[in-house]
């Protein structure tokens, strides 16, 4: 669940740099190499190197919301992030799920990408092949992102591809209408679907097949200058998939952005993604970005 203040590691993380104390990594995971098994814990069921590995980066991606990235921690809190990321996960996948959830909605936006948000949790996970004792966590992550996130054709998760969309954001769905994103909201509660209003709205996202047919509603075509700036394609570029017949005309110079998307979808399956850097270090991008 969303938590405005994203208390649990706000807390975990000014805790560990004031060297207070609160449930630590250290006694299981000490308690652990000097013998002392336990399966009591949730962390204690996985290999007690993949796991610290997991806590370390999982608190380094916190830590990451309150301090500068560049900022080098002091040699005596060297300890903290794996402190941090003990005190997220430790009681469970839940716990941990809903830190992840957290700090994706700290981090930025869907367009952000998961290698960004999670940094080296995801650098972690992504190896091919993945080490077998990382594949429990490696599993949840990857079920995570794909339930939280608005992928499409041509995005890939923790290096797989995903073949077709099943997640919509309804900033990206105002963005491909040129709607209001309040009027693409208030159309999908109409038709019974739930948009979680506590998230911030670029994490807003509904299921693709319940709201089949709906968007209709609001899909009255679009200029050509709107349609280019929907689906971010130059003009050339709609001059000539209107003149080969790629595009459907809905009204006289109206142009049906939902169908061109589906056919951009089409295209996109199995397609490798790019990856651009560039000065933010932002390095993954959605297929489209029509909304200035």
């Amino acid at each position: 669940m969303w938590r405005a203040d994203c208390q649990s590691w706000s807390c975990a993380t000014k805790r560990s740099l004031h060297n207070e104390t609160y449930p630590s990594s250290s006694g299981g995971f000490f308690a652990r190499l000097n013998g002392q098994v336990s399966r009591a814990g949730w962390l204690d069921r996985f290999d007690l190197f993949a796991a610290a590995q997991v806590c370390a980066q999982l608190g380094c991606a916190a830590m990451a919301t309150q301090l500068s990235k560049w900022r080098r921690l002091p040699a005596d809190l060297d300890w903290s992030p794996c402190q941090v990321g003990y005190f997220l996960c430790v009681e469970g996948e839940a716990t941990l799920r809903g830190a992840l959830t957290d700090l994706q909605h700290l981090m930025g936006g869907p367009d952000e990408g998961p290698r960004k948000i999670f940094g080296g949790l995801y650098d972690l996970l992504v190896a091919d092949p993945c080490p077998v004792e990382l594949q429990p966590f490696r599993a949840i992550l990857q079920q995570h992102i794909r339930e939280t996130w608005p992928f499409a054709p041509g995005d890939e998760v923790l290096g797989e591809p995903v073949l077709q969309r099943t997640l919509c954001s309804v900033r990206e769905t105002a963005c491909l209408l040129q709607r209001p994103d309040t009027e693409v909201i208030t159309t999908l509660e109409a038709a019974g679907l739930e948009i979680p209003s506590r998230l911030p709205i670029t994490w807003r996202i509904y299921d693709q097949d319940a709201a089949k047919g709906v968007l209709e509603q609001l899909n009255h075509g679009l200029t050509a200058a709107a349609f280019c700036k929907a689906l971010s394609v130059a003009s050339w570029v709609f001059a000539e998939m209107r003149d080969s017949g790629l595009l459907i005309e809905v009204a006289h110079g109206r142009w049906d952005p939902l169908a061109a998307q589906r056919l951009i979808d089409d295209l996109l399956v199995g397609a490798a993604p790019v990856y651009v850097g560039c000065m933010t270090g932002a390095a993954w991008r959605r297929p489209h970005q029509g909304c200035s």
